[in-house]
C-alpha cells in the first residue's frame, strides 16, 4: 500500500501499532501456555506448584 501511495503516513503508523499489539499478544499467549505446561508437568510429577 505504501509504495502506491494508497495510504497516508498516519494510516501506516496505525497499522504498525496494531501489528505490534498483535505480536505482543501472541508472545504473551505463548508465555502463558508454557507457564501452564510447566505447572501441569510439575503437578503430574508430584512436584507441586512451579515457582513463577
Amino acid at each position: 500500500r505504501y509504495n502506491g501511495m494508497l495510504a497516508s503516513v498516519f494510516e501506516l503508523l496505525a497499522d504498525a501499532r496494531e501489528q505490534v499489539g498483535s505480536v505482543n499478544a501472541a508472545i504473551e499467549a505463548q508465555r502463558d501456555f508454557w507457564i501452564a505446561e510447566t505447572d501441569l508437568q510439575a503437578a503430574m510429577n508430584g512436584g507441586g506448584k512451579a515457582v513463577q
